[in-house]
């Protein structure tokens, strides 16, 4: 990492997507897959886990925001996998029902890593 005065990591992308993912994530998590009928270690486990995947979003998007070009790509597929894995939270913890969520799941999930893997090769 660079210093904070101009460097990679820090920057203005990073507090918005911490600001943005945060909001998103723990709304979520209150609203949709917090579970009280679930084990309070899967209910903050899915917490912890959403926030760690949340995390690498907002790197994501920092490094957008600095770099720009393709790299817009790898911001938008760290928002496609934290959808997916927010839809995998929403029913399979909090037990919603959302009609094909399998289909759901996997269109975000290769949507996601695609964008990623397709900027990181570039």
């Amino acid at each position: 990492m660079m210093a904070a005065s101009g460097g990679a990591a820090g920057g203005r992308g990073l507090w918005i997507g911490v600001a943005g993912y945060g909001l998103l994530l723990v709304v979520g998590w209150m609203f949709f897959i917090r579970n009280p009928r679930k084990q309070a270690i899967l209910n903050y486990g899915a917490l912890g886990y959403g926030l760690w995947v949340g995390g690498m979003a907002c790197f994501a998007l920092d490094l957008a925001v600095k770099l720009g070009g393709v790299w817009w790509l790898t911001a938008v597929g760290g928002l496609v996998f934290v959808l997916s894995d927010l839809l995998i939270g929403v029913t399979d913890v909090g037990g919603h029902r959302i009609q094909h969520k399998e289909l759901w799941i996997w269109l975000t999930y290769v949507a996601g890593q695609m964008a990623i893997i397709y900027a990181a090769s570039g």
